[in-house]
């Protein structure tokens, strides 16, 4: 998180710098800046990378559990492991470059906001939930991102779009068909989560003054960190009893086809809408204000 911290603060250092120089420099009635609220949700089957067990007991903690490659390949195989996300945040952004000679137009933007997360694992083989997390609409999220464009024609050209996400949070609605209960211990049940998301899409491009509409292949990965703690305590003897389970996935596909639509209702008001579909799905909403 202090890495995206620092990330978003060189970003933020940037946008001011770009804003005093091209404020001096805008044509007159020219909007270069904007302010947005959007929503993102993105669904995605993972596979499983790093698995640890460790148990405790009165404070004594055994030696860890680390499965090997062979019995990771034996859970992807039989076990579906599914993490879907959806995001509300607040944007701000800046055309960097968009003058209308230009056959360049690049746009760059910040989002803050807030998170929920569910987090799945199914056995194939027999057909139940093994484990499923829940965070609530709770959990802090950050994201950039930035859309080039290339002019070919007034009216055609080519584009990219690169977006980052990163979301951290804790999942308290927990059912687990796993790690089950210990008799006569009272227990609570958390599961520590980092995700980071990162796409790029190219495009190809139809523009009017007032309508672009993109197509083309969407390039991504979705990497996904859980730390899984079970404290449980007898509350007759004192004696307590953990789990620890540390897991890290990351999505198994990782290109789909993608469209995006951008609609400007007045010179001052545009919204905008994107979806991915592939092995996975996600889809971006924005509605934008310029000035």
């Amino acid at each position: 998180m202090k890495n995206a911290m620092i990330f978003l603060s060189l970003f933020s250092l940037i946008f001011s710098v770009q804003a005093q120089e091209q404020k001096q420099k805008q044509a007159p009635g020219m909007k270069r800046f904007h302010i947005g609220l959007s929503y993102g949700y993105t669904e995605t089957d993972m596979k499983l990378l790093y698995m640890k067990e460790l148990f405790t007991w009165n404070e004594t903690t055994s030696e860890p559990r680390e499965l090997t490659g062979e019995e990771i390949d034996n859970m992807n195989s039989r076990e579906t492991f599914f993490r879907q996300f959806q995001g509300l945040t607040l944007e701000a952004g800046m055309i960097l470059l968009g003058k209308p000679e230009s056959k360049w137009f690049i746009d760059g933007s910040i989002m803050i906001g807030l998170a929920s997360s569910k987090y799945q694992i199914k056995n194939n083989q027999i057909d139940t939930l093994e484990l499923e997390n829940k965070s609530g609409f709770k959990s802090p999220t950050a994201s950039v991102h930035f859309n080039f464009t290339y002019k070919l024609s007034p009216h055609w050209g080519i584009a990219a779009a690169p977006h980052f996400s990163y979301a951290y949070g804790v999942d308290k609605e927990i059912k687990d068909n796993t790690y089950g209960q210990v008799e006569n211990f009272i227990e609570t049940r958390k599961n520590y989560y980092n995700y980071l998301y990162g796409r790029v899409n190219l495009l190809a491009v139809w523009m009017n003054k007032s309508l672009n509409i993109g197509v083309g292949p969407g390039f991504y990965v979705l990497y996904n960190t859980n730390d899984y703690r079970i404290n449980r305590t007898n509350p007759e003897t004192g004696d307590t009893y953990s789990t620890q389970v540390i897991t890290h996935l990351i999505s198994k596909s990782f290109i789909d086809g993608n469209i995006r639509i951008e609609w400007k209702i007045i010179p001052s008001l545009a919204v905008t809408g994107f979806i991915g579909v592939g092995g996975d799905l996600t889809a971006r909403g924005s509605i934008s204000w310029y000035f």
